[in-house]
């Protein structure tokens, strides 16, 4: 890795926030707590904050682009495809990652959550259409009410990017 033969691709599975302040409540004399939907990159997207370093930033001798984002439904599954060039000499891996944002009438929720990734190789100057299937049943959420798993009807939008900050978007109505 020191001599570039072969490029890092870790990704941070954490958010590093600006700022202490942006982190919420933590009190080191408690013996437990509770964030619930509210920590890393959720709370940061809620409260409209840009973290330092984004869930699943990470280091490379490449850079990447995304385009040509398709996201279709197919019976019980999202079916999303992207294209990602790796627009360096260097050969490398990158982790696609996929978020989904929900309709959010029925319940809160976060503004979007990891739902896939896939770690691809892609040599320098080349480019991969990467394929990725979201089960639907994934995307639902708990009612307190009926003590049951619903699935939101409405639109929703995945997002795809090599971290939490850097995406683009397609919308799919369930």
């Amino acid at each position: 890795m020191l001599f570039g033969e072969v490029s890092p691709s870790g990704k941070l599975p954490f958010t590093v926030a600006r700022s202490a302040d942006d982190y919420p409540f933590f009190d080191k004399d408690a013996s437990t707590i509770t964030y619930d939907l509210w920590h890393g990159y959720s709370l940061l997207d809620r409260d409209g904050k840009t973290p330092r370093y984004a869930f699943g930033h990470g280091l490379s001798y490449a850079s990447f682009a995304y385009h040509a984002l398709e996201v279709r439904l197919a019976g019980d599954v999202i079916q999303v495809q992207v294209s990602v060039t790796n627009a360096s000499a260097v050969d490398a891996d990158e982790v696609v990652q996929v978020y989904v944002s929900f309709p959010g009438i029925a319940d809160e929720r976060q503004p979007k959550l990891l739902k896939a990734f896939k770690r691809v190789h892609i040599p320098g100057g080349a480019t991969k259409t990467v394929c990725i299937d979201i089960a639907v049943e994934t995307l639902k959420w708990r009612d307190p009410a009926t003590h049951s798993w619903r699935l939101e009807t409405g639109e929703y939008t995945v997002h795809v990017g090599g971290a939490s900050d850097q995406l683009i978007s397609a919308n799919v109505r369930l």
